[in-house]
């Protein structure tokens, strides 16, 4: 009956996670996150993901997806970074434009001199000398 019982808890706390998302690409992200979190935790400790890496600079806002996915990755990774909120901050919406040919790119992150506009997590990964 507790092999039932935590079948049941399992699905009801998967529906609600699955209602609570608004759209597939936030579904998808959030998966990607998981398994990479979930990755993570199997072959690394946390003492042992700490990463010597140049100054990280996230330009970001608080309701993108993607901003939350690349800031658990640093967490992750033990990397602090330094965030400029671009809908907060003035003069940074501006910058973004520049670096991502004129248009609103979140996140947008800056390692040491190296600019990524939307990175996929591999690339952020090289960037700041971790494995992905």
């Amino acid at each position: 009956m507790d092999d039932e019982q935590s079948i049941v808890n399992s699905t009801i706390n998967n529906r609600i996670i699955k209602a609570s998302m608004t759209n597939t690409t936030e579904m998808m992200n959030a998966n990607e996150t998981m398994n990479a979190a979930e990755m993570m935790n199997e072959t690394t400790s946390a003492t042992e993901m700490q990463t010597p890496v140049t100054t990280v600079t996230m330009y970001s806002t608080s309701w993108c997806p993607d901003c939350h996915r690349a800031k658990l990755f640093l967490k992750q990774w033990g990397i602090s970074w330094k965030e400029v909120n671009i809908e907060q901050t003035p003069g940074a919406a501006e910058k973004v434009m520049a670096w991502a040919k004129g248009k609103r790119v979140v996140p947008t992150i800056l390692v040491g001199d190296r600019v990524l506009v939307n990175p996929r997590m591999r690339e952020l990964a090289e960037a700041v000398g971790a494995e992905y």
